[in-house]
């Protein structure tokens, strides 16, 4: 069954969307956690990614990227191995073990 289509305003335009995917960009693209990724800062950010995010702008629209050759994992701010720590947060592994983070990041799950 696919989901009710809704309208918003983004980058300066009317668009449709999803309901259920409106908002969830960030958690389906793997520019949030690749090293490469720097938003606030055109001097360090990926070429590709400010290239895309311009057409994005242009064209009114939001690309999440699931497929990238230049994409570098970032490492967990905890543990510091390389392995999905998302928007800087511990890795899944650590939240586990890490009673500090715990209670937080239980309810997030």
């Amino acid at each position: 069954m696919i989901d009710r289509i809704i309208k918003y305003e983004h980058h300066g335009r009317r668009v449709s969307v999803r309901r259920s995917l409106k908002g969830r960009h960030r958690s389906h693209c793997l520019c949030w956690i690749c090293q490469k990724f720097f938003p606030d800062d055109n001097g360090k950010n990926c070429k590709t990614a400010m290239q895309l995010y311009s057409l994005c702008v242009k064209c009114g629209l939001v690309t999440p990227v699931w497929e990238c050759p230049e994409f570098a994992e970032k490492s967990c701010v905890t543990c510091k191995h390389e392995h999905l720590s998302i928007f800087g947060e511990p890795c899944y592994s650590c939240r586990k073990t890490d009673r500090e983070f715990n209670t937080e990041w239980e309810s997030k799950e």
